[in-house]
């Protein structure tokens, strides 16, 4: 539901010309979304799985690893940050000098009580139709990871790691 009643939706440009006031923003489907400052929890999970990843990217140069806040440009109304996402080579050709614009291969989203829902429906949703190619839900409360490969099964994990 939108915080903004018969407002137009926001756009890629009105992100961007969004005043500097050291707040972190998602824009998604043309609303926008405040992202404060995840909890220590999230973060030791998110610096957790940026080693892992990070070792395994630097034994098999697969592509480039990047993480928060990095916007992602799915489509001029969804611009998200995800906690961790990987360019593989033959794709970095999306990777702008400020930006990722096109959808990552891989996507970890690390779930926060202020974002759940959007993590488990509309950005897997999105994510799914705009080609990324298998997302990782991390649900610290539940001390588990759900894997989707959308290229297997759009709606539902492939796996689930406890």
């Amino acid at each position: 539901m939108s915080g903004r009643p018969q407002a137009p939706s926001l756009t890629e440009d009105d992100y961007y010309n969004l005043p500097d006031n050291g707040l972190r923003y998602q824009l998604i489907e043309g609303e926008l979304h405040m992202a404060p400052a995840p909890n220590l929890y999230h973060q030791t999970i998110s610096g957790n799985l940026e080693f892992v990843l990070r070792s395994y990217l630097e034994q098999n140069p697969l592509g480039i690893f990047l993480h928060a806040p990095v916007d992602v440009v799915l489509r001029r109304d969804s611009i998200w940050q995800p906690d961790i996402f990987v360019v593989l080579n033959a794709n970095r050709h999306i990777l702008a000098e400020q930006r990722c614009k096109g959808a990552p291969d891989f996507i970890v989203e690390i779930l926060s009580p202020n974002n759940k829902e959007l993590d488990l429906y509309t950005k897997r949703i999105i994510y799914a139709q705009q080609g990324v190619t298998e997302y990782w839900i991390v649900d610290p409360e539940a001390k588990e990871i759900f894997i989707y490969r959308f290229n297997e099964n759009m709606s539902e994990p492939v796996a689930q790691i406890r």
